[in-house]
């Protein structure tokens, strides 16, 4: 005995189950190629906050050298920009400037004398738009005497505090 209905029934089921499965699987492909290139942006963003940061400090050693090798050359009112070399790689640079904050009476390595303070500001820019940021105080304490046995001394610049900032 024959069943037509039944061959009947089954006969267009196949193409429907497979177009619902490949819309299914289309979807949480979908979905795992959003999440890796959310994934792959942050890493890249990371890297180049990393970058802007590691700028910024070798901005800050930069100006401590030039304050240690040029103390003639810093301020003593308006700001100075230090120049430094670039980095090579694109939409990356540092910018350097001291400024003086200050002085006192205070200096602990003379008899007489002053200490300069100054403030580095430091900023390293990455790709993207990424910036850091960092304030480095430091001081140098002057010898302030005449007389025979004077001789003026100077001290290396002595850092006194630290602070960063920028995008996060």
């Amino acid at each position: 005995m024959r069943h037509p209905r039944n061959k009947r029934q089954h006969q267009g089921s196949t193409l429907p189950i497979c177009l619902i499965l490949t819309g299914i699987l289309n979807i949480l492909a979908i979905n795992a190629l959003r999440s890796a290139t959310t994934e792959a942006r942050l890493g890249i963003s990371a890297q180049n906050f990393s970058r802007a940061f590691h700028l910024a400090e070798r901005g800050v050693l930069t100006a401590l050298a030039f304050a240690r090798t040029q103390p003639e050359n810093l301020p003593l009112s308006l700001p100075v920009t230090i120049p430094i070399t670039q980095p090579t790689l694109p939409d990356h640079s540092i910018d350097i400037t001291i400024k003086a904050t200050g002085n006192d009476g205070h200096c602990p390595l003379f008899t007489v004398g002053e200490r300069q303070h100054y403030e580095i500001y430091a900023t390293g820019i990455a790709g993207m738009g990424a910036t850091r940021t960092h304030i480095q105080g430091f001081y140098i304490c002057r010898e302030l005497c005449t007389g025979e046995n004077c001789i003026n001394a100077e001290a290396a610049p002595i850092p006194s505090y630290w602070t960063v900032f920028g995008d996060a």
